[in-house]
């Protein structure tokens, strides 16, 4: 009957054992002797500069839309004027999903067999 109550504490102590072990494995960071020659201002820090692209002046929206993204999913970086995130509303690859008519054989190449349509369905 001993036994039968001393099994479970064991086991939840090596749960308890096993969950602490990977924290002693963490090591605080020492004192570099090069961080005091370290120089942070935040006038130097770059910062990314998106603008959606329906909100820029003079955009043409052809552009966007050529590209397969509107203009409220595209964003331009602001500081080199190249797009940063373009959001297409037509599916890449082929795939099951509403609105997804594109298939593997009309990309114009064969079904991979890693695909989920040449291993076949059961």
């Amino acid at each position: 009957m001993r036994t039968a109550r001393v099994r479970p504490f064991h086991s939840f102590l090596t749960i308890l054992v096993s969950a602490a072990a990977p924290a002693l494995g963490v090591v605080p960071p020492q004192d570099d002797p090069l961080a005091r020659y370290e120089y942070r201002h935040p006038d130097l820090e770059v910062r990314q500069v998106y603008e959606s692209a329906a909100k820029v002046p003079g955009l043409d929206a052809g552009a966007t839309i050529g590209l397969g993204s509107p203009l409220n999913g595209s964003y331009l970086d602001l500081r080199t004027g190249r797009w940063a995130r373009l959001m297409p509303v037509t599916p890449l690859l082929p795939g099951r999903g509403v609105g997804n008519a594109l298939a593997w054989d009309g990309l114009g190449g064969a079904a991979s067999s890693r695909s989920p349509r040449g291993r076949g369905r059961r």
